[in-house]
């Protein structure tokens, strides 16, 4: 055929022209980073997405109405800037072996260390426990006459091998994490109704190949505000973005504790905000 189908959502079908209009109407930097075939179906999808709201709406008999024309144009602009985005953004977001390796190293994780906790209920059983551990008092006996901790009280206060986020979670600062080492027992932590005493009994090195999959997430996530920033920055010079003081004024002037989203007038909705090269 001329125009083949290449999907069909119930009776609609979705063409070879369709999805190469689509294609041609994206400006350059909103197409698919994609190979051919890759970006093709990258289109469809969007395409088939659309047709399936349509379907929902028309069997709620929601598509006449405008709220369901504002959201079709919501749901296909939002689609059309994800894959913008997921294409962009990684481009960008590139982390190698190197650099979280020097993470790893740098913010404690090659650490693994072994901690046991004294609880009781106050400061000042907390020093009385200090003194007696300073006169020779073995740390576990304290643990056993005195430790309101019930979880390790049975094992000498024991809580494992810990990590600097696993510490964390068990009330130990990261700067007492760092600064203690085999032998050396903490100041008294405030806990919020108890304080603890810690004792780190050992440590030894972590495998960076077990942390890597988490850090690379977790160095991704910081990353990731300073880097959609830049592209921002990059298609606002690009295309001219221009803030409009009279849009600007119509937002300053509602009630922002009234509404998340403020209720605007059609006139006032049509203002813009934002103009830019081409729109």
């Amino acid at each position: 055929p001329a125009d083949p189908v290449v999907a069909r959502v119930s009776d609609e079908s979705i063409t070879k022209s369709a999805v190469e209009k689509l294609a041609a109407a994206l400006r350059p930097n909103l197409r698919s980073s994609g190979d051919s075939t890759a970006a093709r179906r990258e289109y469809l999808q969007i395409l088939i997405d659309k047709q399936l709201l349509i379907l929902t709406a028309r069997q709620r008999s929601l598509d006449t109405t405008q709220i369901f024309a504002a959201d079709l144009a919501r749901h296909f602009r939002n689609k059309v800037t994800a894959s913008y985005r997921a294409a962009k953004l990684e481009e960008r977001l590139q982390i190698s072996t190197e650099e979280l390796q020097n993470y790893f190293v740098d913010n404690g994780y090659q650490a693994l260390k072994l901690f046991s906790r004294l609880v009781v209920n106050t400061r000042e059983e907390a020093q009385h426990m200090q003194q007696q551990l300073q006169q020779g008092t073995a740390f576990a006996a304290l643990v056993k006459k005195h430790s309101i901790d019930q979880a390790t009280v049975d094992r000498d206060g024991r809580l494992g091998y810990l990590n600097r986020d696993n510490a964390a979670r068990q009330r130990i600062p990261y700067d007492i994490f760092s600064a203690l080492k085999p032998g050396d027992i903490s100041a008294p932590i405030d806990l919020g109704g108890a304080f603890q005493l810690t004792l780190c009994n050992d440590q030894l090195e972590a495998n960076f190949a077990d942390y890597r999959d988490a850090l690379y997430q977790k160095v991704r996530r910081q990353k990731m505000p300073s880097t959609i920033g830049q592209l921002i920055e990059e298609l606002a010079t690009e295309f001219t973005l221009r803030l409009q003081s009279a849009g600007l004024s119509i937002l300053m002037a509602q009630d922002s504790q009234s509404h998340y989203y403020p209720k605007l007038s059609p006139t006032a909705a049509a203002t813009a905000l934002y103009t830019y090269a081409g729109g």
